[in-house]
């Protein structure tokens, strides 16, 4: 007999983890799903780790392609009538799947359903949650301006998925907000208010490479299906906002000649792009708009004069530590 859910979890030398992620599926108050887990060519040792677990978990292993790609492997193999991709350190709440197969089984239109989830750190211990979508349009043209969905929380009719021809491989970062996206194009979907899973945040699954995220975002909106949908100031107002939204990125992280591009190319596209956003510095200002229409126009002139006296302190900072390494004992016992 086919299972009403399937629960995968693509995994990559995550074994310290993984073990919480299938327990609080089998913590679940539904009981109707089964468990894949797709191991995506691990070196450590996530195949003892889960041998634990018997047959109550499939365990598919084949060479390291990506997440994606791994993605797919466990969604060709599923049976069931709805899907969810669990991060293989993130875990859900007991009662999840069975709140949210409730919302799929009385909207026979909705492709997916997703809710709020709580913020972890490594240890497990929930320091913030989110409920994003609550304000959110929920359109196709809403999670084009941002993904508001955390695909942990997302409970997935496989016939639609199968219809839209699920992740797209070619896209390393974005590939869930794709597949959203295209959904939306199409059906409903809906959000439950309620923070129904935990994603851990630790130093592994911090992305290093925000120019190939910057590069998948823009390679969705020029994707024909999404295109040939938005006229061409829509189009121009997205890819501002993916420029904006990244230039923010880019100053965050001290990379101030990427962040002044972007803010350059943001308000190319999209003279007036800063009126989408609200930076914390305008939470209290009564009239703050002309202030965030202006601020992207000066942010590229900031950090491009900026980024020379960066440059001067990283060389600076190098050549004392090429000293450093060549300094006394005694030298290095008295850095603070």
């Amino acid at each position: 007999m086919k299972p009403k859910v399937s629960i995968i979890i693509p995994t990559y030398n995550r074994a310290h983890y993984i073990g919480e992620s299938v327990d609080s599926i089998l913590a679940q108050t539904f009981k109707d799903y089964e468990i894949i887990i797709v191991d995506d060519g691990s070196t450590d040792n996530t195949r003892e780790v889960l041998k634990k677990y018997g047959d109550r978990v499939q365990y598919i292993y084949q060479a390291n392609m990506g997440p994606p790609a791994a993605m797919n492997t466990g969604v060709r193999k599923a049976r069931g009538e709805y899907y969810l991709i669990l991060g293989d350190d993130d875990a859900l709440m007991p009662d999840m799947v069975e709140r949210q197969v409730e919302v799929l089984d009385k909207n026979p239109d909705v492709a997916f359903v997703c809710s709020g989830i709580h913020f972890v750190d490594a240890d497990g211990e929930i320091y913030k949650t989110s409920r994003d979508g609550r304000a959110r349009e929920r359109s196709f043209k809403g999670l084009l301006f941002d993904n508001f969905v955390w695909h942990l929380t997302a409970l997935v009719r496989r016939s639609v998925s199968e219809e839209m021809g699920h992740f797209d491989e070619t896209l390393l970062t974005t590939h869930d907000h794709d597949l959203w996206i295209r959904m939306a194009i199409k059906y409903r979907f809906e959000y439950t208010d309620l923070p129904l899973a935990k994603f851990r945040r630790h130093p592994g699954n911090y992305s290093k490479n925000l120019g190939l995220h910057l590069k998948d975002h823009l390679a969705i909106l020029n994707k024909p299906v999404v295109r040939e949908r938005l006229t061409f100031l829509e189009w121009a107002k997205f890819r501002a906002v993916n420029y904006y939204r990244f230039a923010m990125f880019y100053a965050r992280t001290g990379q101030c000649f990427n962040a002044s591009c972007c803010y350059w190319t943001a308000v190319l596209n999209h003279p007036f792009v800063g009126a989408y956003f609200w930076t914390h510095e305008t939470e209290k200002m009564r009239f703050s708009l002309p202030y965030r229409v202006l601020k992207p126009c000066l942010m590229p002139f900031y950090y491009l004069l900026k980024t020379p006296v960066l440059i001067c302190l990283d060389l600076f900072a190098g050549k004392n530590e090429k000293e450093f390494e060549k300094g006394s004992t005694i030298q290095k016992d008295n850095l603070v």
